[in-house]
């Protein structure tokens, strides 16, 4: 009687052949190889559809081989930036094909986001870059926000919503809100901070980004009340 157990080894026996083969540089053909393993053709659709989503093959004429690549590909750091600028929820980001089509250089793009551009390009560059490090480092900065200084403040994002980037920061155990239009200089400390992971769930919630060009009248309400 066969088991479970048994399918799952034939699986992975199958699988490994596939991929040795793939490496090698070596053209499979469904028909042969469902005579070797005595599967269906569509089971073997599914080997390379599915399960073996992540290698970078092409489909021709009924046999699947790697892709050949002619020059340097940057894959994996566009499924990371994907990833890490949050617009993974609007772009599958695992189907490669796609991002090969987005990516490349020939031709127009076939797909494009719309959202709005800046109103005006951010006026200290160097200063979203510093940010952006500072982030990465938790290291504390002073700010020199339209002439006023903001000193001990942990950068915890940069957020683009509704045509403005914003900065969000603690200090003072308290959540601020920086416009970077407004952002005159940056001073990196030599202080570090701790990172929250509570506070990384919060600021990439849909419910905070949106409500962040309006964080500063929000806050200002919730202070009223409290006095």
């Amino acid at each position: 009687m066969k088991t479970q157990h048994d399918h799952y080894d034939r699986l992975s026996v199958r699988l490994s052949v596939i991929i040795s083969r793939l490496l090698a540089g070596q053209s499979l053909e469904l028909k042969a190889l469902a005579n070797e393993f005595g599967v269906s053709e569509r089971t073997l659709q599914r080997d390379f559809q599915q399960r073996l989503i992540h290698l970078d093959l092409e489909h021709s004429s009924g046999c699947y081989r790697l892709m050949r690549r002619t020059g340097r590909e940057h894959l994996p750091n566009t499924f990371a930036f994907i990833l890490n600028s949050g617009i993974s929820g609007i772009i599958p980001a695992q189907n490669r094909r796609l991002i090969r089509l987005i990516t490349s250089s020939s031709g127009g793009s076939p797909c494009l986001i719309g959202h709005g551009g800046l109103p005006s390009p951010v006026t200290q560059t160097t200063c979203f870059l510093e940010l952006a490090e500072a982030i990465r480092d938790y290291r504390a900065v002073t700010l020199l926000v339209n002439g006023k200084s903001y000193e001990g403040v942990a950068p915890r994002r940069l957020i683009f919503q509704s045509r403005n980037w914003f900065l969000v920061a603690t200090r003072a155990r308290k959540l601020q809100v920086f416009r970077m239009e407004d952002v005159n200089a940056v001073t990196v400390l030599d202080t570090s901070f701790r990172r929250k992971p509570e506070l990384d769930a919060l600021t990439a919630s849909e419910e905070f980004i949106s409500a962040l060009p309006h964080f500063r009248f929000i806050s200002d309400v919730i202070q009223t009340f409290r006095e």
